[in-house]
């Protein structure tokens, strides 16, 4: 719980939860590190997953194999749809697009850009999709 500085009122958070990642979405944990990966931090870490395109891979932390481990696993969980994504940001991605009322109650609707050109809204934006736009609609390719 974070504390509250009586100088400044401002809120301080304690070591533990800077240490712990802010999560919006909940996530299935991992399976021990022995399960998906092998090495050690002699040898570094070689991922084992059956489904693994690039087994020969080499991390030379085991945090790094643990990453490389969630796009196996998709422990982030959509709390609508049977989705599962790698990362929070992957998430989020998701509930933009195909869950736009929980994306907004959430707060993390992306804000719609408007074609200057066409004056079209494009909702729930990326900035992929508006270059998409841009290119199949106008013509104009952005950077």
């Amino acid at each position: 719980m974070a504390m509250v500085n009586s100088v400044s009122g401002a809120s301080v958070r304690s070591n533990e939860e800077r240490r712990q990642p802010r999560q919006l979405f909940q996530e299935d944990k991992l399976p021990p590190i022995n399960d998906y990966a092998h090495g050690g931090k002699l040898t570094g870490y070689f991922c084992k997953h059956p489904a693994c395109k690039t087994p020969r891979q080499t991390y030379k932390l085991a945090s790094r194999v643990k990453k490389h481990a969630r796009n196996h696993y998709k422990p982030v969980i959509c709390p609508v749809c049977p989705e599962k994504k790698a990362e929070q940001q992957d998430m989020k991605k998701h509930v933009r697009v195909y869950h736009p009322f929980l994306a907004t109650v959430l707060g993390i609707s992306g804000e719609s850009l408007r074609c200057s050109i066409c004056r079209e809204a494009i909702s729930n934006s990326r900035k992929d999709n508006f270059k998409r736009h841009m290119r199949n609609s106008h013509g104009i390719e952005m950077d």
